[in-house]
């Protein structure tokens, strides 16, 4: 049972991850301005140094799309149970917490610079790492250097 836990779970944010990046990088960074793309643009980047507590801060139709959707559709896709998918919601809540906090320290060594991914990306106003792991970035998108420096 917990190994069927643990699978479950590893499914539903790998899915999460395709699924964000796909929706990030197409729909709410368009070529073309769109509804979603400019409420994203006036909300989300509107900010261009993250905190946790803005980790949350979008347009409702770009949250619903881009927060809510990424997480919740791997989970009745797989049909997973209740604990599942909220233990699921917890690791993505204190990822999403990690990576708005602005440090490049431990939470670096424990999600491999994924703050300092997500910095980058309100720093350029969305101009790359459109996922949190950056999974995709190998043949799909941009990626922007990881220039630790120093504060």
């Amino acid at each position: 049972m917990p190994w069927s836990i643990a699978k479950d779970i590893l499914k539903c944010l790998l899915a999460r991850e395709v699924i964000q990046y796909y929706m990030h990088r197409y729909i709410l960074h368009a070529r073309s301005s769109n509804f979603l793309s400019s409420g994203h643009k006036t909300y989300f980047h509107a900010v261009t140094s993250p905190y946790a507590f803005v980790a949350h801060y979008d347009h409702p139709a770009s949250y619903i799309l881009f927060r809510f959707i990424p997480i919740y559709l791997p989970a009745i896709c797989f049909r997973v149970h209740l604990l599942t998918y909220l233990l699921a919601l917890s690791i993505v809540t204190l990822e999403e917490t990690i990576s708005f906090s602005g440090y490049t320290g431990i939470p670096g060594i424990i999600l491999g610079g994924i703050a300092r991914r997500q910095d980058l990306h309100s720093e350029s106003r969305g101009r790359g790492n459109y996922a949190p792991w950056d999974c995709w970035i190998g043949f799909t998108g941009r990626v922007l250097e990881l220039g630790f420096r120093r504060m």
